[in-house]
């Protein structure tokens, strides 16, 4: 009878309930009275708006023990937003639903001034002498900002913008000026009464000189009254009219919602709906390696990035062929994924199992010893699983 680990029948249990072996390390148990940081705070001197400005950055999971490179959420309103969309980011990619990717939230200084595109000709607002000034809000992004995060964290070319309100008003100028800045933009609840509908009689002229755009754009707005809701579609009536032909774009009313509460579930479904594609099912993970290696290569060329199978992902497919017995499998995609990401110890761990379960014991132990090497190094918090299973198979093998 080949030995197999208790680990791995908990693991083995986990792919059949949840499709995937391995929890995320945040529910990785901590230590009482540890401290768990959500992000970091940093500050850009910009001679654009001759201020400092303050981001909050969240990086994925396991960021500091990998090489990866990573898409871009970048957040306007960043202080009132960070928490929220970073959790809702945590638990999407955990889950498969989206890919990980870093989020960089910009703190305001003067709102009003960086996200308005004009002067509001009918000054609902009252007198605002620093509005319109999103002309160098967005020249520092472009070319400050993002620089910046490029330069000092692993980035993919992909950025999503997201802003709500005035930020929602603010990404859809963008798109409209400068389209190449971001790769897809969520807008909830933009203010797009602003200033006489600026940016449905803008979009009119630019829409039509830009037959092939091709980005993405989701907008959502609740029921929060009729200068908004109208606003908004009208705005939307431009896109069904004369949205280009590349263009992939999305509306929704979500009527339980008003303007305060909008945010978070508009998010959500902004990013679902963007990377539509991404998501994993059991029927999934029983494809062969042929087939995943296209569903890659089609998702690289629709996100314009080269985009290779995740640890995570090959690791669930390695788990799924063991629950079928079907060992010789198993192990020939944990070796890929121990190739793909040599420096993850849990890679190694895995392959270790599937050569146990096969009864190669000694492979078994030469890949948890490097598992043990590798999470030492890197300071991973599983480190105690990978100990135990090379002393575990180390005594019954010197037994």
């Amino acid at each position: 009878m080949k030995p197999i680990s208790t680990c791995f029948l908990v693991k083995l249990l986990l792919v059949m309930v949840f499709a995937f072996a391995i929890l995320p390390n945040c529910v990785q148990a901590q230590k009482e009275g540890d401290k768990i940081y959500l992000g970091e705070l940093r500050e850009i001197r910009s001679s654009i708006l001759n201020e400092e400005r303050a981001i909050l950055v969240y990086t994925p999971i396991g960021y500091d023990r990998g090489q990866e490179r990573y898409p871009v959420l970048y957040l306007l309103d960043g202080i009132s937003h960070f928490h929220h969309v970073t959790g809702l980011v945590d638990f999407m990619t955990s889950n498969r639903l989206i890919p990980k990717m870093i989020v960089v939230a910009i703190a305001n200084t003067d709102r009003m001034r960086d996200l308005t595109p004009t002067q509001d000709a009918n000054r609902i607002f009252g007198d605002m002498p620093t509005a319109g000034g999103a002309d160098h809000f967005l020249r520092f992004l472009e070319d400050e900002m993002i620089p910046y995060v490029d330069q000092n964290y692993r980035t993919h070319s992909y950025r999503i913008l997201a802003g709500h309100s005035f930020g929602a008003m603010f990404g859809i100028y963008t798109l409209l000026t400068s389209p190449e800045v971001f790769n897809a933009y969520i807008a909830v609840s933009p203010i797009c009464w602003w200033d006489d509908h600026f940016l449905a009689r803008k979009a009119k002229f630019v829409f039509k000189d830009l037959p092939e755009l091709q980005r993405f754009l989701y907008i959502a707005v609740g029921d929060e009254g009729n200068r908004m809701v109208n606003g908004v579609n009208r705005f939307v009536t431009i896109l069904e009219n004369r949205a280009p032909s590349g263009l992939e774009w999305e509306y929704h009313f979500m009527e339980n919602e008003d303007h305060l509460s909008i945010p978070h579930r508009a998010i959500y479904d902004g990013l679902e709906l963007l990377y539509k594609p991404w998501k994993i099912d059991m029927e999934f993970l029983n494809k062969d390696m042929a087939e995943i290696k296209r569903h890659c290569q089609w998702l690289s060329e629709k996100y314009g990035y080269k985009i290779e199978i995740e640890e995570d992902v090959l690791n669930a497919m390695g788990y799924q062929a063991l629950s079928q017995e079907d060992y010789e499998k198993a192990i020939e995609i944990f070796k890929l994924n121990a190739k793909m990401h040599p420096r993850s110890a849990n890679a190694f761990d895995s392959l270790g199992e599937g050569y146990e379960a096969d009864g190669q014991l000694e492979a078994a132990i030469k890949s948890y010893e490097t598992a043990v090497k590798k999470g030492r190094e890197s300071n991973d918090p599983k480190l105690p699983i990978y100990r135990s299973h090379f002393e575990n198979l180390k005594i019954l093998l010197d037994g």
